[in-house]
Parts: structure tokens; sequence; C-alpha cells
């Protein structure tokens, strides 16, 4: 008997938009249907006949399948996904908040439940990224993953370096692109890496890693005086998330670094993102791509919605190691420092006796 897929939506801002947009088209495609659309009352209008004022009309509804999260934030998202799971609806998220803090207890639910829960619009927008790297582990052992994944310091990183803006007018630039989140310190103090390589780290190393517990430092102190001085010694500032394994050990951190003029990484420029993943028997893998937007983070969850109508969408727990967590750098790793309109390489163990403006390692 043939099966049409009823879809609730939770939540019709930027990515719920999108949502709706990619929808009508998938439709003509796939046996899928958008049935209702919850969001707060003053969105009743826009939305018309598919509003619904509670989350309730939702996961309550015998006839919805899937439901798809697009609320952002941490707290209410969460209880809205549990509610669904425990309602035995499949649910679909790009909250990489929710997803990399609670991972664990949501796909037991999911497990015990008997539905998917699915994530891959959480870490690089539109890049097929989470269910690729989830493949991977099942037949190859991930070493490393190191990764340009947020957009809004990509671009205000691109601009102040090719295009001679200052830190602030490159902010403002972002906000005019969409992309910059509602609080952007955010993505400057590097929290939204944070978050995207704890959920990366967790799944290719089946070891659970805490957000706050990854090491960061953000790109808030750097000037165009500091750009023009790294870029006229042959280098390239990336605001870098990165993570590898070390026998028990996890090296895990979010970091402005410095790399050669001539890296592939220089290529990655304003709202694309980047991961490269190295595996001990496969070697390196990349994928690269559009790293923000409504629609292509949409994409990533019409891709979602494929997997479970194609009853393929089981993720296995991701707590089965317990590796011990570390920061990137040692004693020796070598960092660039700025201090007083001067600069020079040192190495780490030295950066705490001469409180420098702004540091940045040097990567391979």
């Amino acid at each position: 008997m043939y099966k049409i897929y009823k879809i609730g939506l939770l939540g019709f801002g930027h990515i719920g938009k999108g949502v709706n947009k990619v929808l009508e088209s998938l439709s003509k495609r796939q046996p899928v249907e958008l049935v209702k659309i919850f969001d707060i009352e003053e969105k009743k209008e826009e939305i018309g006949p598919r509003f619904v004022s509670s989350i309730d009309e939702i996961t309550d509804d015998p006839n919805i399948d899937i439901v798809i999260e697009a609320l952002g934030g941490n707290a209410f998202p969460f209880e809205c996904i549990k509610q669904a799971l425990k309602a035995k609806k499949h649910v679909i998220t790009s909250n990489k908040e929710v997803v990399s803090k609670h991972i664990i207890e949501l796909l037991a639910l999911a497990h015990t439940n008997d539905v998917f829960f699915q994530f891959e619009a959480s870490v690089g927008g539109g890049i097929p990224l989470i269910n690729p790297l989830i493949n991977l582990t099942k037949y190859d052992t991930i070493v490393s993953l190191r990764g340009i994944l947020n957009s809004t310091t990509n671009i205000i990183l691109t601009q102040m370096q090719d295009n001679n803006m200052s830190l602030e007018k490159a902010l403002d630039y972002t906000k005019e692109l969409g992309v910059v989140e509602k609080d952007y310190q955010m993505d400057l103090l590097g929290y939204d890496l944070a978050q995207k390589i704890a959920l990366l780290s967790s799944l290719a190393f089946k070891s659970y890693v805490e957000p706050k517990l990854v090491p960061r430092r953000g790109i808030q102190g750097i000037n165009l005086d500091i750009i023009k001085d790294i870029n006229s010694k042959g280098y390239y500032l990336k605001f870098l998330a990165e993570a590898k394994l070390e026998t028990d050990t996890l090296r895990i951190g979010v970091e402005p670094a410095l790399v050669n003029i001539n890296h592939q990484l220089v290529s990655i420029k304003n709202d694309y993102s980047d991961i490269c993943i190295i595996l001990k028997d496969s070697g390196k893998i990349q994928f690269a791509g559009k790293g923000s937007g409504s629609i292509p983070a949409s994409c990533s969850i019409e891709s979602d919605i494929i997997r479970v109508i194609e009853n393929n969408g089981y993720i296995q727990n991701i707590d089965i190691n317990n590796y011990k967590i570390e920061d990137l750098h040692t004693k020796t790793t070598k960092y660039y420092v700025y201090k007083k309109n001067k600069s020079f390489i040192t190495t780490f163990d030295e950066i705490e006796k001469i409180n420098p403006e702004f540091y940045a390692r040097i990567s391979d």
C-alpha cells in the first residue's frame, strides 16, 4: 500500500521557511506532505491553515510520522524532540546545540521507541557530512578531523584579508548576508565551533565529547594591523576546529591558526565550509561546500527525510569508548605571537610569560 509520510514542522523562522520551500519540491518526487506547522500566534496568518499553537497538536497526532525541529536554542527544542520521540515520531533537526549536548539521551530514546533521530544539517549546512562520517566508521578507523565549520567567522576573516575590512565592518557584512547568529559572540568566541567539533568527534571516535570540555579560543582580538602582519609573512589566518586520536587520548580544540598562503584551506572562503578526515586505511577524505543558508540546510534535512522513508536512518550509540580529552597543543607547539606592533614565533609554553595581544597556532 502506498504510504504518504505526514510531516509536522516546529518553527517557521529562517530554517523553517527553507524547509517549507524545499518540501514543496520534494513532495513532487517523494511521498511526503507537510501538514502542520507550530510557531507563535503572531505567525498564524503567515503560516495559514497548517498553523498550530501547541506542540501537542503535532506529537499527539497519530497521522504524523516525522517531526522536523527548526526552533533554535536548547532547552525548549530539547523537550520538544524528546516529546516527539516518545510519541514514536521520527525526528529530524538542524540544531547543533541540542544534538551536541544531548545526543546520548536522544539516540537512546529513538532506539527505545523504534524510530530514527537524524541531524545531517546540524554541521556543515548543505554539505553531506554527518551520515558519510558515520558510514566511514563502519569499515575504517578515523584518525583526525580538521575543519572550517563556521560561516560567520570565515566570511569575516575572508573580508579582512582579501578586502581590507575591519572586524566591525566585516561583522556588519555578515549581518547583511543573514548568516550571523543572533548572539554573534557564539561565533567569534568559538562556542559554535566547539559544539560542532564535539558532535563530529563523538560520532567519529565513538566517545562522547561534551562541548564545554572542548578547549576554545576565539578571534575577537584580531585587527587589520595583525592581519597585515600575518599576510606579509606568507600566512593566511583561519579559524579551525580540530580533533585527533592518540592511543587513549583525544586531542581537540578550537582556535585561530596560520596556514601557508598556498595551503588548500586558503581557497575555502566566505560562506563555504570544509572538513578533512584522515582515516587509518583509506587516507585523506575531504568534504567542502556551502556551510550556511536556509536552503542548503533544508536540503540536508531533505536527505534525512529520504533516509527515514527508505528505512535507513539508524545511528548506533556513540558512548562506546571513553577517551581522555586534552588540548591540541603541547608545550613545544609553535605559535605566532603579536604584541606592541611586533610579532614573532614561539612555543606554547612561553606564551603565558609574554601576555600577547593575539596569538595563533602555526598549522601544517
